[in-house]
């Protein structure tokens, strides 16, 4: 640059010039773009660390967190502010749901569901005291539950 900006005439001065400052912005935004890139990679690792330490051993509840955290990363990418207030109202009953099944109560609201439970209990479980209350619909009910 020196050399040019001594010994040529003025119109390649102004070329090497204009070329200089092309090189310098195509470094600046090959930085830029590097940047954007390892940021991009360090806040996806510090994502998967933020897994809480407690959880991580589970071998049984950590790929369902697993789940949950990738649907609700599909839900955050939704732009629509209807399926996203519903969303949240949903997301609030299952919180509240999982959140009382931590404190060791489970309510099901379908009976299929609760017969494989019933089962597993009386074959085997460690619960030696349960509440269950059934409302009896119809007597092919009760002959379905007898068997």
């Amino acid at each position: 640059m020196a050399l040019v900006g001594t010994f040529a005439p003025l119109t390649a001065q102004i070329a090497v010039l204009g070329a200089y400052i092309s090189i310098l912005g195509g470094l600046f935004i090959s930085y830029m773009q590097k940047e954007e890139r390892r940021e991009r990679q360090w806040n996806e690792s510090l994502e998967q660390l933020a897994v809480p330490m407690a959880l991580a051993p589970e071998d049984d509840l950590y790929p369902l967190y697993q789940a949950y955290c990738r649907s609700l990363i599909a839900l955050a990418e939704q732009t629509d502010p209807l399926l996203r207030e519903i969303a949240a109202i949903k997301l609030d009953s299952v919180n509240a749901q999982i959140g009382t099944i931590a404190s060791g109560t489970v309510v099901f609201s379908g009976t299929e569901t609760w017969r494989t439970v019933y089962d597993q209990l009386l074959t085997g479980g460690t619960i030696r005291k349960y509440k269950s209350v059934a409302w009896v619909r119809s007597l092919d009910y009760c002959k379905r539950s007898a068997n």
